[in-house]
């Protein structure tokens, strides 16, 4: 291998990694998993999003970076992606209630080791492994949703850390 060729290949490595988000890790002494009385009644925002190694999801974020929840008692969620933030409770309660036409196609459950599975028209959708925070500490607030979990096909792991919004 000559000079030049490593020199492309050590500025493509480079450029890879600076390209590459950071994810923070909670420590384990502050979460625990979820329990549906963590996320009923709750609206939720996307704050941070990793996805290793980077596949579709991660472009899908780049393109539409605002992401909300909420999660509804009788085991129903909406969900609402868009380009731009929501400002107020009013218009994200009507752009999720528009998204989601009135109908209850989104259904999710939580088992006692923090498994939440999104279903979307009975097909599961996602499934993740969710933790709550304990603490406000580290860049964490209390009540904070960390998710984890795969892509389809198990190509990616995915992190995503939700905050309640409104």
């Amino acid at each position: 291998m000559n000079a030049l060729n490593f020199l492309v290949i050590f500025v493509c490595a480079l450029l890879i990694l600076l390209d590459t988000p950071v994810r923070a890790e909670a420590p384990v002494e502050n979460q625990r998993v979820c329990k549906t009385e963590d996320l009923s009644g709750g609206t939720w925002k996307m704050v941070q999003f990793h996805e290793t190694p980077s596949f579709r999801e991660a472009q899908w974020i780049k393109t539409i970076p605002y992401h909300y929840l909420a999660f509804y008692p009788d085991h129903y969620y909406a969900y609402l992606a868009t380009q731009n933030e929501v400002q107020t409770p009013s218009a994200l309660q009507k752009a999720m209630t528009w998204s989601q036409n009135g109908k209850h196609r989104l259904q999710y459950t939580l088992d006692d080791k923090g498994v939440l599975d999104l279903y979307l028209d009975k097909k599961l959708n996602y499934r993740y492994r969710c933790f709550a925070i304990k603490a406000t500490q580290n860049g964490y607030q209390k009540g904070d949703l960390v998710m984890t979990g795969y892509t389809k096909n198990a190509k990616s792991e995915v992190y995503k850390l939700y905050r309640r919004w409104f």
